[in-house]
């Protein structure tokens, strides 16, 4: 029969509480990538009337937080700081549903990546594929919110067809890129550790 001491289990404190510094710079540069791909998007206003455009910088910076992380949820910590930022007055959004539909993609990218993963796909086609999908998931629940609360989204107001593709591509553009540097990023390091 166990004794009760009143001294805590440092096994379960450890699942609650990151017990190391290098746990805790980890989840602040995971959040930090989100709060910078969020205000990268807020703050570089180029009218290039491409919807989606920003999914170059934004899924490439979601990438390469859920590739140099070995936590199952590296991008939706990064997801939180999209969601966390998106609600600051001086971003200057004006969408009240942006840090919901801005989090989903993070949370998609780590349910494919997992995916990938287990199937063995670890191209960087694949992850490409993998933020696509995941970049599409914004103006699917644009759309969707349009349909319940009329909410515009100028996008949105000429038909799915042009935004859905450009979603899509610019999303698949920013994953190559983000895994692409990632890669790069990993090999150059490695040759430098071997020599």
């Amino acid at each position: 029969m166990k004794t009760v001491t009143g001294e805590l289990n440092p096994g379960s404190i450890s699942r609650v509480f990151p017990n190391s510094i290098l746990t805790v710079l980890e989840y602040l540069l995971l959040f930090s990538l989100g709060a910078l791909a969020i205000t990268l998007h807020a703050k570089l206003r180029i009218p290039m009337k491409l919807p989606g455009h920003h999914g170059l910088e934004f899924m490439a910076l979601l990438v390469i937080g859920r590739m140099i992380s070995k936590r199952s949820i590296a991008a939706s910590i990064s997801g939180l700081g999209i969601g966390l930022f998106a609600l600051l007055p001086w971003m200057g959004f004006k969408d009240p549903f942006m840090p919901l539909v801005f989090f989903i993609p993070a949370i998609l990218l780590d349910l494919g990546y997992r995916f990938t993963q287990q199937a063995g796909w670890k191209s960087i086609l694949s992850f490409g594929i993998v933020a696509a999908i995941a970049h599409l998931s914004i103006p699917i629940f644009r759309t969707l919110i349009m349909a319940l609360t009329a909410y515009p989204y100028g996008s949105l107001k000429t038909g799915l067809l042009y935004p859905y593709t450009t979603y899509l591509v610019f999303g698949f553009f920013g994953g190559t890129f983000g895994a692409s540097l990632y890669a790069a990023a990993r090999g150059s390091l490695g040759s430098l550790l071997r020599k």
